[in-house]
């Protein structure tokens, strides 16, 4: 057990610290999730080797591209949890309440500073990261973000009004509308981020 603990310790210290959520169990199965979704989308009678091999190739040269514009050591978007911020330029619009409006990740993957392993955490993780292939893809070409309406992160408005309640009774009556507000502080700060991103690329 010694040298496994060894070996998986001088592991973690070579990967990079800014994958250091896409390196988790969480975000591995997320990313099948994805590649696996991408495929049933496309699969079709006429479903070949070769086009098994066209879709992989598209797959992971979006999967690149965006990783090259989330991973700035300045705030890697999939780096530690701890250290993608929301800045108060976004979280004036309410009263503060905590990590659930300072920290990004707080209520995606993250419940009350642990990870969320199941099911729901996987179709959280899978559901941004289509969102932002989806943002890339259409900010290239327009210039524009993607509508308000497309921000839409399975089960992350279920899991807030869940997380306000248990832990600020005060909001349980506006729980609706408090809810709505954080998503739109996540929503408002990541498409800045990713605009950012790709117009300094």
């Amino acid at each position: 057990m010694d040298q496994f603990n060894e070996h998986s310790k001088a592991l973690k210290e070579k990967f990079n610290k800014n994958y250091e959520l896409i390196f988790t169990v969480l975000g591995q199965k997320a990313l099948f999730d994805l590649y696996f979704k991408r495929i049933d989308y496309e699969f079709s009678p006429n479903f070949t080797d070769e086009t098994v091999s066209k879709i992989t190739t598209k797959f992971i040269t979006e999967l690149n591209e965006m990783f090259n514009y989330v991973s700035h050591d300045k705030m890697p978007l999939f780096g530690e949890k701890d250290t993608v911020i929301i800045e108060e330029k976004y979280t004036s619009i309410m009263d503060s309440l905590g990590t659930l409006t300072t920290s990004f990740w707080e209520g995606i993957i993250f419940q009350e500073k642990r990870i969320i392993y199941n099911s729901q955490g996987v179709a959280s993780l899978r559901s941004l990261m289509e969102y932002i292939l989806k943002f890339i893809s259409y900010y290239k070409a327009t210039k524009q973000p993607l509508s308000e309406e497309e921000f839409h992160i399975n089960y992350l408005n279920d899991r807030l009004k869940r997380m306000i309640i248990r832990q600020y009774e005060d909001y349980e009556d506006d729980v609706d509308e408090v809810a709505i507000k954080i998503i739109d502080i996540k929503r408002r700060f990541l498409n800045d981020y990713l605009m950012q991103a790709i117009d300094n690329n």
